[in-house]
């Protein structure tokens, strides 16, 4: 018993000596902001902080939040829709949609689609789409996709199957696995190896205008022919130029007979 009672007496010093410290820090706080040595800021902000936490202040949004362009709608695999579809986020179909969807964020596509899409961004990975698709950045066409519609956007890559044309300002890519029939505009066009492509591939949008440089070309070629034909053209015909001769060595009195005349006109024929 007399142990417990020890242990009980020291436990009840310490608790005492804790109390008296933690009293002893709370005056020593109170004296230094009596005496102004802390920042009135630095005060002001910690209860500002406080205030906020008490009345569950939130974060600012940021504005994707605010515009709602954050959000993603989601069709999942076993729902159907007959309508058109208008969101200010993103839409994921995995299910089957019939109708013009439009959206400002991303459209994700593994289902099927029947109708218009428009989108800042287009993913098609193994949907099948009937109707055109248009994407102000970037519009892919991954393997095992069909694609029955004309295709718009600022770049593509496609490994799929797609029956339109294809109008893009930006690089064109088309892999290996890629079926299209249709014509293509760009700007740059990669072709690899084991593409199909049954259309007709332009570079419209490029830097270079191909147009200058062979007319420039194809106008050096008739100034050249122009000039070669005036050319011929200011030259009498051979025979013509030395009867010329003849009659004016008659005229300056180089030849008198008829004789020396027939000789001349002989000898400048055989030159």
């Amino acid at each position: 018993m007399g142990f417990f009672k020890d242990f009980k007496e020291d436990l009840n010093e310490t608790a005492s000596d804790f109390s008296k410290k933690s009293s002893s820090d709370e005056e020593m706080v109170n004296t230094l902001r009596q005496s102004g040595k802390v920042d009135p800021e630095l005060a002001k902000l910690s209860a500002q902080i406080e205030m906020g936490k008490a009345v569950g202040v939130e974060e600012p949004k940021s504005e994707d939040e605010k515009d709602g362009t954050a959000e993603t709608a989601v069709i999942t695999k076993g729902l159907t829709v007959s309508g058109n579809l208008d969101s200010t986020g993103s839409i994921d179909i995995y299910g089957t949609v019939t109708g013009d969807v439009t959206c400002a964020g991303a459209l994700n596509i593994t289902g099927i689609l029947t109708g218009n899409s428009k989108a800042g961004n287009v993913k098609a990975d193994g949907a099948r789409i009937e109707g055109n698709i248009v994407s102000e950045k970037a519009a892919d066409i991954l393997k095992d996709c069909v694609v029955i519609g004309d295709i718009t956007a600022s770049s593509t890559f496609i490994a799929g199957a797609v029956k339109g044309n294809i109008d893009v300002k930006g690089p064109v890519v088309i892999d290996s696995t890629a079926v299209i029939i249709g014509d293509i505009k760009s700007q740059t066009l990669q072709i690899n190896s084991g593409a199909t492509i049954d259309g007709r591939c332009t570079q419209c949008y490029s830097e270079i205008n191909t147009a200058q440089i062979f007319e420039k070309k194809e106008e050096a070629a008739d100034d050249n022919l122009q000039e070669a034909v005036a050319e011929k053209e200011s030259q009498p015909e051979p025979e013509q130029r030395n009867i010329d001769d003849v009659l004016d060595n008659i005229a300056a009195g180089k030849m008198s007979s008829s004789a020396d005349i027939k000789d001349e006109y002989v000898n400048t024929l055989e030159k």
